[in-house]
């Protein structure tokens, strides 16, 4: 069985450490919350804690073999970084610099409707004056900062570069795009994650990109939808540079779940999610 899916994701920001969360809602019960785990690598030691590890008749866990799993996954210290990571990181970092996000970036796209409405009705009155190239020059301005515009705006420029034969512009507006992609959060969530689905208890996905679907595999499967299978996907794709209305509209959240999620809507894409194989 497929029933209509709508994904939600938003970015948790903290002053040491940044978290990932995605929250799906369906119809059915099959789907619920799910958690990343935050270092694939480490992930064994994740699900054992998850799954209660093993044990022995009593339920308790043999102590010495408790020892042995606290040394073979400790992550006390994280693993050293190398040169090409940490100019990752550092590329990454000066990208994002560039581009708004949260509350910020809702209310600079709010802006962008409000000037994009008056400039539409400068022209109809005929005007083309100094206060009208102003709203123009605001608009891209602004318009810079969003990640999720540029990524839309350069995959077009590269693909119109591309038709035309000028694989210099269509390299440049790819890279473009690359570095945009990479500042948005819902296509940076690809990895392993841990949700409670329903009786069915805790199971794993993995989370992964086809272009701009999102598309989650079950990792650990159940009777209705088995491992391997897949569990939900979502597209993607870019809507707000070729015009709002095309995007669903995003939920508002009530003043405490706005504290909780740290943003005053979710956004949403249209997707499928599978509740039975």
């Amino acid at each position: 069985m497929i029933a209509n899916l709508i994904l939600q994701t938003v970015l948790l920001s903290y002053a040491s450490s940044s978290r990932s969360v995605i929250a799906f809602t369906t119809s059915l019960n099959d789907i619920g919350n799910t958690n990343r785990i935050s270092n694939p690598i480490y992930s064994t030691s994740s699900l054992s804690m998850l799954f209660g590890g093993r044990g022995n008749k009593g339920g308790k866990e043999n102590s010495n073999e408790h020892e042995v799993r606290n040394v073979e996954y400790d992550i006390s210290t994280p693993p050293p970084q190398s040169s090409e990571r940490q100019s990752r990181l550092k590329r990454e970092t000066l990208n994002k610099a560039q581009y708004v996000g949260g509350n910020e970036l809702i209310r600079m796209r709010q802006r962008i409707l409000d000037y994009e409405n008056e400039l539409n009705a400068s022209l109809e009155e005929g005007r083309n004056d100094v206060e009208v190239e102003n709203m123009r020059s605001k608009i891209t301005l602004m318009r810079s900062k969003d990640a999720e515009y540029v990524y839309g705006q350069a995959l077009e420029m590269a693909k119109y570069a591309k038709n035309m034969g000028n694989y210099d512009e269509e390299v440049k507006h790819t890279e473009e795009a690359k570095s945009a992609r990479l500042c948005i959060p819902h296509f940076n969530i690809e990895g392993l994650w841990v949700g409670k689905y329903g009786s069915h208890g805790y199971e794993m996905i993995n989370v992964t990109y086809t272009g701009d679907m999102l598309i989650a595999y079950k990792v650990t499967g159940d009777k209705n939808v088995p491992k391997a299978e897949t569990t939900f996907k979502a597209d993607l794709s870019p809507t707000f540079h070729s015009g709002a209305q095309n995007a669903l509209k995003p939920i508002e959240l009530t003043e405490s779940a706005s504290k909780q999620w740290g943003t005053d809507q979710l956004i949403r894409f249209p997707g499928q999610g599978q509740v039975a194989a």
